[in-house]
């Protein structure tokens, strides 16, 4: 079974990346041989009634600001020592994935206690803007979702005013998980100038692949229909980046896979699952590792993209992994580290806003 037969019975649960299939390997078999079949099948009819909850949940703490940036909610959360000392911290601006939130690393990973022990000179603020149900930080083409300007143009100067931030683009990373891992690398491609650092953690990163190109699609459905309200027939269905079929440039635009040129000098992270159980707790939710085959096979994608373009990354696939908060959290307890030791590798001589 394909992923795009899948998205035509599943529709909303892919506003999480859930690509719903019976199994692990054949998930992986569809994510590595495609059709052809047309995304623009009538036959294919997304059901949204079932709308996925979004995530609510927020979290304080004496490390934890939540600042409004264009009416957005955006959660910060500062080094343990940032109250008591004068430096100026490096940044790392850490999106979300589909249904969450701003808060949702602080509530449900352990983003908050392995930043905390990193060592002194490690140290980094931790940027999370809230970049709705399902927006896959872009600026929509119907313009009902402007994510990508939002982070780049208002997040990031009010970030800089707002906190002791080092503000030259070397001291500034983005990573993220699942959409947000896309989100990572699509903000990399598209403006290299503004970070030194891009990671992606079980990310969907190539937006010319079919069966993304479906998911993309139904969870533009689901944006639309679900978070904004709009009734079926009352927006564009290709609302996000275009048609496919038709506006290619569009969608190979946006494609980090396809742009992985433009990540040269960068320090780069890869990172995810396979899709198969790793133990017999991951048994009863086989469906999330359906879910994590695809973003296996991107992430695989954009690191023979980059190799190609002789540009060094770190890529760490693993054997066994769902796309799941479990295995998130095993990601983040590497992927965090990384970023510190990045930080920590810059010249002494930083410049300050």
């Amino acid at each position: 079974m394909t992923f795009r037969k899948v998205l035509a019975s599943m529709g909303s649960t892919l506003i999480v990346l859930a690509v719903m299939t019976s199994g692990a390997p054949e998930a992986a078999a569809a994510a590595a041989s495609h059709s052809g079949t047309s995304l623009l099948d009538p036959s294919l009819k997304l059901d949204s009634s079932s709308c996925l909850p979004e995530d609510t949940a927020t979290m304080t703490g004496p490390r934890i600001r939540h600042i409004t940036v264009d009416r957005t909610r955006v959660s910060v959360l500062l080094p343990p020592d940032y109250d008591e000392s004068k430096r100026r911290y490096p940044v790392l601006y850490l999106l979300h994935g589909g249904t969450n939130n701003e808060d949702s690393f602080l509530t449900s990973t352990n983003l908050a206690s392995v930043t905390s022990a990193l060592p002194d000179d490690e140290q980094y603020i931790v940027v999370t803007p809230f970049a709705q149900y399902g927006g896959f930080y872009v600026d929509w083409k119907d313009s009902s979702h402007l994510i990508e300007s939002f982070i780049t143009k208002s997040v990031i100067p009010a970030v800089d005013s707002t906190f002791r931030t080092e503000s030259d683009p070397a001291h500034r990373a983005v990573g993220g998980i699942s959409m947000g891992g896309w989100g990572a690398m699509h903000l990399g491609v598209t403006h290299p100038d503004l970070f030194g650092a891009v990671g992606s953690m079980s990310g969907l990163l190539n937006s010319q692949d079919p069966d993304q190109q479906a998911v993309m699609l139904a969870v533009t459905k689901n944006q639309r229909e679900c978070a904004d309200g709009v009734s079926t027939g009352a927006y564009d269905p290709f609302g996000m980046l275009g048609n496919p079929l038709t506006e290619a440039d569009r969608w190979a635009a946006a494609n980090p896979v396809a742009n992985s040129s433009r990540l040269a000098g960068k320090d780069l992270w890869l990172s995810s699952g396979s899709g198969l159980p790793c133990d017999a707790e991951d048994l009863s939710t086989v469906s999330s590792g359906a879910v994590e085959a695809l973003p296996a096979h991107t992430t695989l994608e954009m690191y023979l993209a980059l190799q190609k373009n002789r540009i060094a990354s770190t890529y760490r696939p693993k054997l066994c992994g769902l796309h799941t908060v479990k295995y998130f959290d095993m990601q983040l307890a590497d992927y965090l580290p990384h970023v510190g030791a990045y930080f920590g590798s810059l010249p002494e001589d930083r410049p300050s806003h």
